[in-house]
């Protein structure tokens, strides 16, 4: 659920089709290779919500901005089955898909899918852009429009 909350979150403060979220996913590998450190992984919790908990879940960090590629919705579907393999070595991490509510992906269309946790080759491919806008500034902001936040308000609509 918090993947696809900040997926929702990213693609509406830089204006996405889409996104493609990476998630976290234990394994063991030697050196730092055992965590997905470009996607997302923490929860939240029901407590007054400060920048630290906001920051646990978010692919960017404090400072890192949105980052955003152009995809054929083929591609985007492909890449959403296979995952993310940050280390090229088979180990991947799944993606969450997360457009609008209803949205149907065409094979042909190019869109603009928002990416966290993408291989040097995904980049190229799309044409890697940096949105400029801090992943906090954008979340800070979409969480202010909710009271409450729960399971419900995970969607796109």
């Amino acid at each position: 659920d918090c993947a696809k909350l900040v997926g929702v979150c990213f693609s509406k403060a830089v204006g996405a089709d889409m996104a493609l979220i990476s998630r976290n996913k234990w394994y063991k590998l030697p050196g730092d290779g055992d965590l997905n450190l470009d996607g997302v992984s923490g929860a939240l919790y029901p407590l007054p919500m400060t920048e630290q908990e906001v920051v646990s879940i978010l692919p960017t960090g404090w400072r890192q901005t949105i980052k955003t590629v152009a995809l054929t919705g083929k591609r985007v579907k492909e890449l959403a089955e296979t995952g993310y393999d940050r280390n090229g070595d088979g180990n991947t991490f799944p993606y969450e898909l997360v457009a609008p509510d209803g949205f149907s992906i065409d094979d042909d269309t190019v869109y603009t899918v928002v990416i966290a946790g993408a291989t040097r080759a995904v980049q190229e491919e799309g044409k890697l852009t940096d949105t400029g806008v801090v992943g906090l500034d954008a979340a800070k902001e979409f969480f202010a429009s909710f009271e409450t936040l729960s399971k419900k308000d995970v969607h796109w609509d």
